[in-house]
């Protein structure tokens, strides 16, 4: 009898599982008007076509695998909103290393705030006993904030999983020893070069930052808790947002945010506004958005030539990549030229285009998609919705 008491509560369970699954499962939800127009038309098809037949012809491209889309103006507001059905639109999705670079705007926040400067040395804020086992105390003494927002700390760090795999440096952080600690993780690596020398991208510099936020926040508590909300979440009313930390209590900024493409975008909007929301707040310092639009010289080293593209593109000052036109020419050639943007494994992505006055923000589960897949995508985002201001 007890048996059977318990296969009938295991098949209500099932049954309770499968029902919310149906749900979840639904059918996609749509939220604003698309125009009517050919390049409207395929902007959708090109983002959310359904998964290729198993009788494709070869070489047929595969179409991008999208969870959620979402599209605003310069003033917030919301033209148009995909998901799948799977993931509704209030849904937070895992951003990835697009983490890195709302982490940067959480800094700029902390300026806002007075709590710290660009020029500020980084050991000012570590704990004394994290610096006394850093492996090169000497190069750490001469980072600044601004090099970690700049990816150019000069830390030894190998973030290209697809490049080498078993030296990556990015893997044991997340998933090994240093998964408890990830400021100590990062501090066991040496210096490959005098900080703001040589740049790297890395996910070495938002650890970093993060450990110099959880000092100016108060250390662990309900203060440094509560200060992505309270900095920035909650004045955008980004319902959605989910961020975690690791062993310590120290927030993950660079792989670990969570938001739905809806409210993603909202982000992208105050970078669009230097810094400002829609109801008048300001949440990062004036001219925050044109160093974050300015070229990290060092970053240019890396992109001599469109090969180079398949694995950077120029980075800013401010913690974003970068369209402009380089010795190599555009990263998006048909996107504009002062785009800049955020990526994400998997297909996220955050792209900011001040001069048509439009966000466009996608979560998704794809492989990287080709240059040209993602170029064709921004270039009918602005065909679409460009004369909607």
């Amino acid at each position: 009898m007890a048996k059977l008491s318990i296969w009938r509560q295991s098949l209500a369970v099932a049954i309770l599982f499968l029902s919310a699954f149906a749900a979840r499962a639904s059918g996609p939800e749509i939220l604003g008007h698309l125009p009517n127009t050919q390049a409207c038309r395929q902007w959708k098809a090109e983002l959310t076509s359904p998964p290729l037949s198993v009788d494709a012809p070869a070489g047929t491209l595969k179409p991008l695998q999208t969870d959620q889309v979402s599209v605003r103006d310069a003033k917030g507001r919301l033209l148009y909103s995909w998901s799948d059905g799977k993931y509704h639109r209030s849904t937070p999705h895992a951003l990835w290393s697009v983490s890195k670079s709302i982490s940067a705007v959480l800094v700029g926040t902390a300026i806002q705030d007075g709590k710290l400067h660009l020029d500020d040395s980084l050991v000012n804020y570590l704990p004394r006993q994290i610096v006394a086992e850093a492996a090169d105390r000497k190069q750490l003494a001469a980072v600044k904030i601004s090099q970690l927002l700049a990816m150019t700390s000069g830390i030894e760090w190998s973030e290209a999983v697809d490049l080498d795999p078993v030296k990556v440096s990015v893997l044991p952080l997340m998933y090994g020893s240093g998964a408890v600690d990830f400021t100590r993780g990062v501090l066991t690596h040496s210096f490959v070069a005098h900080p703001g020398r040589v740049w790297n991208y890395s996910s070495a510099n938002a650890t970093l930052e993060w450990a110099a936020l959880k000092t100016v926040y108060g250390g662990s508590g309900a203060k440094y808790d509560d200060m992505p909300y309270q900095n920035l979440f909650r004045p955008l009313g980004l319902k959605s947002a989910r961020f975690e930390q690791d062993g310590t209590g120290t927030y993950l900024g660079a792989q670990y945010i969570y938001l739905s493409a809806d409210d993603l975008s909202t982000l992208g909007t105050l970078i669009i506004n230097d810094g400002v929301t829609a109801s008048g707040q300001r949440l990062i310092p004036t001219g925050w958005t044109k160093m974050a639009g300015e070229f990290e010289p060092t970053s240019i080293a890396h992109v001599k030539t469109k090969a180079d593209f398949v694995h950077f593109s120029p980075y800013s000052k401010g913690g974003f990549w970068l369209n402009r036109q380089s010795p190599a020419g555009q990263y998006y050639p048909h996107g504009p030229a002062d785009m800049l943007y955020a990526e994400g494994l998997l297909g996220q992505w955050l792209m900011i285009m001040p001069s048509q006055g439009l966000v466009l923000a996608r979560t998704g589960h794809d492989m990287t998609a080709p240059i040209a897949q993602v170029d064709s995508v921004v270039e009918k985002t602005v065909r679409c919705f460009g004369g909607a201001r």
